[in-house]
């Protein structure tokens, strides 16, 4: 996403080997869940590089699950890194 506002009003959850790229604009989320679940197995990423990215409530962090912050920013209420990577 290079622009523009994507809206979640529920969670957003990136597993199955789903990935996010935000290099602009925004994106709103009750919740985001990166990385396998007990519903979603696989990988999930989130790539930040410029824009930003505002979670409500609980930005999760599980294993196979990799955030990388490289600009913009990541506003959340709470950071849960139960497991997974921050880069």
């Amino acid at each position: 996403m290079s622009g523009g506002l994507v809206s979640v009003a529920d969670a957003l959850r990136l597993g199955d080997n789903g990935t996010v790229d935000v290099s602009g604009g925004e994106v709103h989320a009750a919740t985001l869940h990166v990385g396998g679940t007990s519903g979603i197995g696989g990988t999930g990423s989130l790539r930040v590089s410029g824009g930003q990215v505002s979670v409500a409530g609980t930005l999760e962090l599980l294993p196979a699950g990799i955030v990388f912050l490289d600009g913009g920013t990541i506003a959340t209420e709470t950071f849960d890194r139960t497991a997974g990577t921050f880069d």
